[in-house]
């Protein structure tokens, strides 16, 4: 039987199903679930649901979060890099400005803890073209009366539709939650193993040949794999001190505990692994030979263990009672060792080939910090905070920030500003890298980053509008090589959220507006959205859910960067425009009780023929079109 066939089978017997038992349909349960933020601080516990409706679930969002304006190479798995302009304020120790893999790896910040009542568990699977599978499992379960445990389980495999573009993806984190009786101590607890690996070709070598015959794929890389590997173990646990005052009446006792403030220890460590092997002939990227001419294998190891120590008068969840300001004193020491291939000089003394030479740097950083926020739940809030890194490659960073809103987190209308400050020294491979192509040893001035933005949201419309001022940014010149831009340049940004609906029609858009005062600099596209209009429809007693519509995503001209896998950075490329790119999807997501399913055609617009392939990323086209199916069973007992 074909695929789509099979698929349509699939269709019609969970349609069946639906309207046989109806009547049998109850309701789903609400699992509750926090990540840290909102566990460390009072004012953002609010509870979250777990997400189980089937509107927008075609976006599979464990890959690309519900946020389309994303360039990538056609294939799951490889590096990708986000299309809207932003800069993490954030006091953490930086590697790469953004992280090839940002996408799909798990991240401790990121996390939900869930506390469902009994079980939860959601097993979901993606088949597409060309042997393309996604598998992921979720599970967590209440152990206790407040003892939970919780596992999620990714896999991908995608051979990809051209040549060098195979994808496997492996990923695994563990959640731990545990509160004492009267909650005044509590521990989070996470285990984390990314993996990746992923052929790389360097794309195509000449994309006009290509496109006048697509059998004429020539890459520069046939053998090239790149590896990635991350394990991460984080501990966050707080313990709040006090006493009870006890006071007696005539005829009871009443107990009010006195806070005395909370203690917190956030342990982490992170051991992160690069791989590129080559085991042919290297590629000639850049114009000079490379160090070992019969082959490549660069790899990088970075080791970072990390202790905070804080004191708040925060609560160990939002009570009855607040304090007008609540205050965090934090003190971070932060261990790093990052170990680079060393390749002998090959005018002096020859080393044994069986012996792998490392170039290994450590350092010592303490970065101490402060910060104030008022209640939220009141019309008039605010928070700030301010850090200073002391030793280590990051010595004398600095960043001072705040936020204020008007308007209650559930208001209709609400209101905020920010204004962010940061001396930040160059991300890590910026300053500091070492292959068998290319090496740099650069002392670069620190970046100056302003940021003002503010937004408004009412309703279902959500604007938004940034101003950053920029000073000596660093990025990857034309030559996939790191520069300094010592200029003072400025990127103004401004976006438009909306999900407007009438009737049995829904819609959700998001438009973005971009301009930098000078090109010497990561580029992005001026504009750019992302418009999905849908019919949202109840059949069979509304046993049987279903969404059908069309997503939109649209780049105005510009000059995309590509992708230097040498160094797992984007460069600046001034060789090719990408000009006027519609990408259209068709879809149908549905549900039947616990069921969730969808049928995914993307890039419509590759059934013309003499369409010209699109590059997100040069010279990588995408997929002309393809064809996804999904589906997901949850459980809740």
């Amino acid at each position: 039987m074909k695929p789509s066939r099979l698929y349509i089978l699939i269709l019609c017997l969970l349609s069946l199903h639906a309207s046989l038992f109806a009547e049998e349909e109850k309701p789903v349960s609400a699992i509750p679930w926090y990540n840290i933020q909102m566990l460390e601080s009072p004012y953002e516990s609010a509870t979250r649901i777990e997400d189980t409706l089937h509107t927008g679930f075609h976006l599979y969002d464990f890959f690309s979060p519900r946020n389309p304006f994303v360039a990538n190479k056609g294939n799951v798995g490889h590096a990708s890099r986000l299309l809207r302009f932003d800069y993490d304020c954030s006091s953490h120790f930086q590697l790469f400005p953004a992280e090839p893999y940002q996408h799909y790896r798990f991240l401790h910040e990121e996390l939900r803890f869930y506390r469902p009542n009994h079980v939860f568990t959601d097993l979901f699977h993606v088949t597409g073209s060309n042997r393309e599978q996604f598998f992921y499992a979720k599970h967590s379960q209440r152990f206790h009366d407040k003892i939970y445990a919780g596992v999620n389980y990714r896999l991908v495999n995608s051979p990809g539709e051209f040549s060098r573009m195979g994808a496997r993806m492996s990923n695994v984190y563990l959640t731990f939650d545990f509160r004492n009786k009267d909650d005044r101590y509590q521990l989070l607890a996470s285990f984390i193993s990314n993996r990746f690996e992923n052929q790389e070709s360097g794309g195509l070598k000449n994309h006009l040949a290509y496109e006048e015959n697509p059998v004429r794929d020539s890459v520069f890389m046939y053998s090239a794999m790149s590896r990635y590997s991350e394990t991460a173990i984080n501990i966050n646990h707080f313990y709040r001190t006090g006493f009870y005052n006890i006071t007696h009446t005539d005829d009871e006792e009443t107990r009010q505990f006195v806070n005395l403030g909370r203690v917190n220890h956030n342990f982490s460590f992170t051991r992160r692994a690069f791989v590129l092997d080559e085991n042919t002939r290297p590629a000639n990227f850049y114009d000079v030979q490379p160090k070992q001419s019969d082959a490549t294998l660069d790899s990088t190891l970075v080791l970072i263990l990390e202790n905070q120590f804080s004191w708040s008068n925060f609560p160990m969840e939002r009570e009855g009672f607040s304090f007008p300001f609540n205050f965090r004193l934090s003190l971070t020491h932060r261990y790093v060792s990052i170990q680079q291939p060393m390749f002998p000089d090959p005018n002096g003394e020859q080393a044994d080939k069986d012996t792998y030479l490392t170039d290994s740097h450590t350092f010592n950083q303490v970065v101490p910090g402060i910060s104030v926020e008022s209640d939220r739940s009141r019309f008039l809030s605010f928070d700030a905070h301010t850090h200073l890194t002391i030793g280590g490659y990051n010595d004398e960073d600095f960043d001072l920030g705040g936020n204020l809103y008007l308007g209650r987190p559930d208001s209709e209308s609400v209101f905020g500003a920010s204004a962010f400050f940061l001396l930040r020294e160059a991300p890590y491979f910026f300053s500091h890298f070492s292959g068998n192509y290319v090496s740099w040893d650069n002392d670069f001035y620190k970046s100056n980053i302003l940021r003002l933005s503010a937004k408004w949201q009412f309703r279902t419309i959500e604007t938004e509008a940034a101003y950053f001022l920029l000073n000596n940014m660093v990025f990857m010149n034309t030559r996939a090589l790191p520069e300094q831009n010592t200029n003072a340049f400025s990127v103004i940004t401004a976006a438009v959220s909306a999900s407007p609906g009438i009737g049995f029609l829904r819609s959700h858009h998001k438009l973005l507006f971009q301009f930098a005062s000078d090109d010497q600099y990561d580029r992005f596209p001026v504009f750019i959205s992302y418009h999905s209009v849908f019919a949202d429809l109840a059949l069979f007693k509304k046993a049987l859910f279903v969404n059908v519509g069309v997503d939109l995503t649209y780049n105005a001209p510009y000059r995309p960067m590509a992708y230097m896998p040498v160094v797992r950075q984007f460069y600046v490329q001034d060789g090719y425009d990408s000009g006027h790119v519609f990408l259209v999807d068709a879809f149908l997501t549905a549900k039947v009780k616990r069921t969730r399913f969808f049928l995914r055609f993307q890039n419509l617009a590759g059934l013309i023929t003499n369409t010209p392939p699109v590059y997100s990323i040069p010279f990588h086209p995408l997929p002309e079109t393809g064809f996804k199916f999904g589906i997901s069973w949850m459980f809740f007992n």
